[in-house]
């Protein structure tokens, strides 16, 4: 069973199991990008959204990756270049629950096209 899955599967948990799926989402994206040389990062900032700001954003830095106020459906349907419509199920709050997470690659890794 995915990740992603069991995620949908166990209906709690919340914040602490939405940190994770953010976590493991943000490594299968990296592994997607180059199937070849696995990207791994060094660390990750996962911490609470703003529930109240309607905005998110997303941008790629010269060391990794920031996405403010995001959801975890937003997340998996980036790492996996999927259309809203093909990401179904899933606990409610991965559509509307918000995080903010900052990815940091390993410094010297070699810089690659991320989503």
């Amino acid at each position: 069973m995915s990740d992603f899955r069991q995620l949908a599967v166990a209906q709690g948990g919340g914040t602490l199991i939405g940190m994770r799926a953010i976590v493991l989402a943000l490594v299968a994206a990296a592994q997607v990008q180059q199937p070849a040389a696995r990207v791994e990062f060094e660390v990750v900032s996962v911490k609470p959204g703003d529930p109240n700001d309607p905005s998110s954003s997303g941008r790629s830095t010269p060391g990794g990756m920031e996405m403010r106020n995001t959801t975890l459906n937003t997340l998996v349907r980036s790492a996996y270049g999927l259309n809203e419509f093909q990401l179904a199920g899933g606990p409610k709050w991965a559509g509307s629950a918000k995080f903010n997470v900052v990815a940091k690659l390993p410094a010297g890794a070699r810089k690659t096209r991320r989503r």
